[in-house]
């Protein structure tokens, strides 16, 4: 099963500064899809946008970066404080080409429980994101973009947060882009409850 860890570190942004989604490869219809498995996020505002309106399972944390110029990218995951759940650490070796990263569209399930007692939830969507990204560029026009070593490391078990469960067995590349993104609205691929009758 591959598995991807998106780090996102948000320079201006009306969803919040930082969070982190783990996403696994999937095929809808035969289609390649990435889903969200796990997403946290530091400021109410990517929360309720995530859980209430796209279906992504976001949770709050404690989330710090460090971005120095000259070494190192590092990204930790704290749930609650001081609980160290997830360390990224990412060394630009080289420039990387748009060619290079495969960006498959995300989905998440919409799961809304019914607020009276019944046996079926209120909502149950698989929701396609349609995200649009332009990658920024640098001074030549080439794209900022750049491949390196990572490490993923989940630097310790939680029963409620189960990083662990997607620990990585073998890191196959790791890419630093910087982009601007524009969300719309998302598609529909299944209605659940419709299918169900």
């Amino acid at each position: 099963m591959q598995r991807l860890a998106w780090a996102v570190i948000s320079e201006d942004s009306t969803l919040g500064p930082n969070e982190i989604l783990m996403y696994v490869r999937v095929a809808i219809d035969r289609r390649p899809f990435m889903y969200c498995a796990l997403a946290y996020v530091d400021g109410d505002a990517p929360l309720a946008m995530g859980r209430e309106v796209v279906g992504f399972p976001k949770k709050l944390a404690v989330i710090e970066t460090s971005t120095a110029p000259s070494g190192p990218v590092i990204f930790t995951v704290e749930r609650p404080a001081r609980k160290r759940l997830l360390t990224v650490t990412f060394s630009a070796d080289r420039a990387a080409t748009p060619d290079e990263f495969d960006l498959l569209g995300p989905t998440a399930l919409r799961l809304i429980s019914s607020s009276v007692e019944a046996s079926r939830p209120s909502i149950c969507e698989l929701l396609e994101m349609k995200a649009y990204m332009h990658l920024r560029e640098r001074p030549g026009g080439v794209a900022d973009a750049w491949a390196g070593r990572v490490d993923v490391s989940m630097d310790s078990r939680s029963g409620t947060d189960p990083f662990y469960l997607l620990a990585p067995t073998r890191m196959l590349t790791a890419f630093r882009l910087r982009y601007d993104v524009a969300l719309h609205s998302a598609v529909l691929p299944r209605d659940y409850l419709t299918e169900q009758g």
